[in-house]
């Protein structure tokens, strides 16, 4: 059977997509998955773009500096739609209504009804609601929302745009009804009174600050400037339009703009169905942890808590910034960028030291190479997960790029070396000069200067102490009640806003009770209970206020909001002020104070009888920075009684086994095997056991 479509042009248009996906893999870290589902949403448009009912929207979310828009633009480039593209800069500037409109509108005068490939950037920024949930009256980008909602669309123009002129307009019939005249666009009578009323009119203004000087035009040059914007593509020209209108009197030109005025309200159709449009933007709203500038926070951890995000979360995230009708628009085409993991980094410098030695090899014809000591310092100070791979980039253009021109000039001082070997020692980049036989002839030495590595070596003094013990108490209390080993303590921060802090693995979806919440309770309190149990009520430190800030509201929450307290209320104030009468706002403190003096007492009870556990995690971390979850697991090994009391929350029946009605003899096959299938009477298992499961 044969198609009725170019066989070998498809095949063609494959074999470039398939190309396409190798070079963007290659050059792209950590993003293969991303990279694939763009490449299989767009294919169909790729191969038939003129089947399409409606135009291709792509979502690109994420954290800064992850690389979005740079794969757009490989991309395009990759699949040779370079004179078909163009890009938008959604941020705010001056008159932005006007000039993103009027260059969306030029671009798809051009490519209408064609295939065409359009990146709105920044689209944070275009938002329609603002941070108090009322609509913006005037957002920039309404153009967009009808191109990516309607296969052909009748451009709505700016409202900016048809304001003024409708002003410009009631300003020169003002003028005509008290006897201005004009010939040929120049003014002839009641020419004072249009010098004056030039003074404080917005549009109107004369040329020559000489009054005398004649002639006086009635449309002078910065009016024609803002004409011509609304007069395109009529005259292509700013020239074509002070032409037309020097032919002009006063009526005539009256009439003109009003002709001008009508024309914008009937518009042109604009056919969009063969587009393809992405939208990128940062949405930090969606990500856990993206506002953490903490140097040394984990990779991994970053990206264990990124590489997951479900669309529906980046969607509520959006609904502070969009309409539901216009989120509705974005479509189920989201792909959200994760953080790299510490490996991506790793592969992320590699790449780039690489990229330098290409660069410095063809300029000098030696080859040069970096010392794996050099990748080990860049991972240890480039690297901030939550601002994405920008860092990365901007330290090896300070520390490494910037000596290139160094080792070139040792070079010439010595001529007899065929290869470079960068190293990094104490704080200095060290370039060794090679002879054919290895020998090193010369070294040239570069102290790099703003590392952060020579700061982290911690403090041995009281502050420290306290900060292991307080954030070991956190960890102690997550193990025991949480059954969660953390996954990394931070004792010591090379910065003076913080101290240190734990954090967990985020979890999956789960029923929030009130023994968690009364759990989490002690756990927020954990800090303070550690310094009591270990230092006493008098040697508590300052570090604990804003934990015991977080506890306060979590308790006053909970008694308010949620309906754990004595008695279930509901309490707004920010609604109704006089909702609380001064006897239940004492009844409500009393249960407040009793759910905190609860929570703590609970917390000194566990950290009391894991006081050996607490110990050693504080003496790891009273001379270590932090602890990541390895190092965490090897103390945790030693203590048969925490890891007891964590098998102890996995056995607790679930709900859902309550509702269930889970019956005894599965109760007791859960306290000995983990349980994989229980449909019908076919029970499939595995056994724990104490090398691992079976």
């Amino acid at each position: 059977m044969q198609l009725p479509v170019n066989t070998e042009l498809l095949r063609q248009r494959r074999q470039k997509l398939e190309s396409a996906g190798h070079a963007l893999r290659r050059k792209f870290i950590g993003i293969n998955q991303v990279i694939d589902g763009v490449l299989h949403a767009i294919s169909t448009w790729y191969c038939f773009p003129h089947l399409q009912e409606r135009c291709l929207v792509i979502n690109l979310w994420g954290m800064t500096g992850t690389g979005k828009t740079s794969l757009v633009q490989e991309l395009v480039r990759e699949l040779d739609l370079e004179e078909r593209y163009n890009h938008f800069d959604m941020r705010r500037g001056n008159d932005p209504h006007r000039k993103l409109e009027n260059a969306v509108l030029e671009a798809l005068d051009v490519l209408s009804e064609q295939a065409f490939v359009m990146a709105f950037d920044e689209f944070q920024h275009a938002r329609t609601v603002d941070e108090g949930g009322f609509e913006i009256a005037q957002p920039t980008g309404n153009l967009v929302w009808q191109l990516i909602g309607n296969p052909v669309f009748q451009p709505v123009e700016s409202s900016y745009g048809q304001e003024d002129l409708k002003n410009i307009i009631s300003e020169l019939e003002w003028l005509i009804a008290h006897g201005l005249e004009a010939e040929k666009g120049i003014v002839t009578k009641e020419i004072d009174l249009f010098r004056e009323y030039c003074k404080y009119s917005r549009f109107f203004r004369t040329e020559s600050k000489d009054e005398s000087a004649p002639p006086l035009c009635l449309v002078p040059k910065d009016l024609i400037n803002d004409l011509w914007e609304f007069c395109k593509p009529a005259f292509p020209t700013q020239w074509e339009l002070k032409c037309a209108l020097s032919e002009f009197n006063a009526p005539e030109t009256l009439g003109f703009l009003k002709q001008r005025l009508l024309e914008m309200g009937k518009g042109t159709q604009i056919h969009s169905k063969a587009g393809l449009v992405f939208i990128i933007g940062n949405l930090d709203e969606a990500y856990s942890y993206s506002r953490s500038l903490s140097f040394g926070d984990d990779p991994d951890f970053h990206y264990s808590n990124t590489s997951d995000i479900p669309v529906i979360r980046a969607k509520r995230a959006l609904q502070k910034r969009f309409r539901p009708e216009q989120i509705a628009r974005l479509g189920n085409n989201f792909f959200l960028y994760p953080a790299l993991n510490r490996m991506g980094y790793g592969r992320l410098i590699r790449q780039e030291l690489e990229r330098v030695a290409a660069r410095f090899n063809e300029l000098t014809m030696v080859p040069i190479r970096f010392h794996t000591s050099v990748n080990r310092m860049l991972l240890a100070e480039a690297v901030q997960p939550s601002l994405g791979t920008r860092p990365v980039f901007t330290s090896i253009q300070r520390w490494i790029e910037s000596c290139l021109g160094i080792w070139v000039m040792g070079l010439a001082e010595n001529e007899a070396a065929t290869a470079v070997e960068v190293k990094f020692i104490a704080g200095q980049l060290r370039a060794g000069y090679l002879n054919a036989g290895g020998r090193r002839l010369h070294q040239v030495v570069h102290r790099l200067e703003g590392l952060q590595q020579v700061k982290l070596k911690v403090p041995q003094d009281d502050q420290q102490a306290s900060v292991a013990v307080h954030e070991s108490g956190h960890a102690v209390l997550c193990i025991v009640l949480k059954a969660q080993v953390p996954n990394v303590i931070h004792s010591w921060l090379p910065n003076d806003e913080e101290l240190g802090f734990v954090r967990l693995r985020k979890q999956n979806r789960e029923v929030i009770t009130r023994t968690q919440q009364l759990n989490e309770l002690a756990i927020i309190l954990g800090g303070y209970a550690a310094e009591q149990v270990f230092f006493g009520a008098d040697e508590l430190s300052v570090g604990s206020a804003d934990d015991l800030q977080r506890a306060t509201a979590l308790a006053a929450s909970m008694v308010k909001r949620l309906g754990m307290g004595s008695k279930p209320y509901y309490v707004d104030l920010t609604t109704n002020q006089d909702a609380l009468s001064v006897q239940d706002a004492a009844d409500f403190d009393q249960e407040i104070r009793h759910l905190l003096d609860g929570a703590l007492d609970f917390a000194r009870e566990i950290l009391k009888e894991h006081k050996d556990l607490l110990t050693a995690l504080s003496r790891e971390l009273a001379d270590k920075p932090r602890l990541t979850q390895t190092d965490t697991r090897k103390i945790l090994d030693r203590f048969p009684h925490a890891l007891a009391a964590m098998e102890e929350i996995g056995d607790r029946m679930s709900h859902r086994e309550i509702v269930m009605g889970v019956p005894e003899t599965m109760r007791w096959l859960r306290e000995k095997y983990d349980v994989i299938d229980a449909s019908d009477v076919r029970l499939t298992y595995v056994r724990r056991t104490s090398d691992g499961i079976k």
